[in-house]
């Protein structure tokens, strides 16, 4: 586990079969919770897998979860919406 985000990745399927990379991968969520021993990028990294849903207006709608604090009630059902125009455009930024 190298990664404490949830993240979306973009590609065509033939990219999936081939071993490809693919286009991109979008940061949807990131997990706050951490332990002082939990090395940047390493340990403590358990973040749900999303659910994607292609809107017909082009919007990609996202369901996942993650844990994001100690305790019983650690566990949260997550939202996010954005469009490729978006995250495009947001990349073109840095």
């Amino acid at each position: 586990m190298t990664d404490t985000a949830n993240v979306a990745w973009v590609g065509r399927f033939k990219d999936i079969l081939e071993g490809k990379r693919g286009d991109s991968r979008i940061k949807l969520l990131h997990k706050m919770l951490r332990n002082e021993s939990n090395k940047p990028g390493r340990g403590n990294t358990g973040c749900g897998y999303s659910g994607l849903e292609l809107l017909p207006d082009g919007t990609i709608y996202a369901t996942t979860y993650l844990n994001y604090a100690a305790g019983p009630e650690k566990h949260s059902v997550m939202n996010t919406r954005f469009t490729m125009e978006e995250t495009d455009a947001l990349a073109r930024r840095r």
